[in-house]
């Protein structure tokens, strides 16, 4: 089935298009993690005539990226909420970045977010501090190399926290902690340290053998 016929089939009404057509009523009702979006209004052939083949598929991914973006955006911050806590990937993606706090910590918060999702969340210096702080205080993702990695190097991160995890990063990692200029002078001395300190353990070990 191609990319075009996907587009025009018939499914179950999302979430976001409940929203759209019943806003109050969906205000009011437990939304089940379940529920996907539907894909965007299907967009007419005519507009791809003179399209070479290979670029249609790209065309229609973002075509309707634009589409999905302006839909969510025209929600209020109460219907995106709702939104959020059964949103798929793709929404959550655009979700993550709503200028509302009370938004993007549903998002967080959705129970379908990927480690992925949560490391290119981690990398962002422009969400609010509180949902960094969220995953920082997270131990089973920060017990995450890549996590750890992103919250440390963002500048986000609450210092104290950042100091702690720069014990679960790797040497090579440290080391471009240490001259990183965007995060806090307590965090990048923390990782001189721990890099000195595992140098001299690794001189040390040697010498023994």
């Amino acid at each position: 089935m191609s990319q075009l016929d996907l587009m025009s089939k018939h499914s179950m009404p999302s979430t976001l298009d409940r929203l759209q057509s019943h806003p109050q009523g969906m205000m009011h009702q437990t939304i089940p993690v379940s529920v996907h979006a539907k894909a965007v209004r299907p967009i007419p052939l005519e507009d791809y005539d003179d399209a070479p083949h290979g670029e249609i598929d790209t065309t229609l991914s973002e075509r309707g990226h634009t589409a999905l973006v302006r839909n969510i955006y025209q929600l209020s911050v109460p219907e995106k909420i709702v939104l959020a806590r059964s949103a798929n990937k793709r929404e959550r993606s655009i979700l993550i970045k709503d200028p509302s706090k009370e938004v993007a910590l549903e998002v967080v918060h959705n129970r379908q977010i990927t480690d992925g999702e949560v490391e290119m969340v981690a990398r962002m210096s422009d969400v609010d501090d509180e949902v960094i702080a969220i995953i920082a205080e997270d131990r089973e993702w920060t017990k995450q190399t890549k996590i750890a990695r992103a919250l440390v190097n963002n500048p986000k991160t609450p210092v104290h926290i950042a100091c702690k995890l720069t014990h679960r990063i790797h040497t090579r990692d440290l080391r471009v902690l240490s001259t990183n200029r965007n995060i806090a002078t307590a965090v990048r001395q923390v990782a001189k340290q721990l890099l000195t300190h595992r140098q001299r353990h690794v001189i040390t070990r040697g010498r023994k053998h």
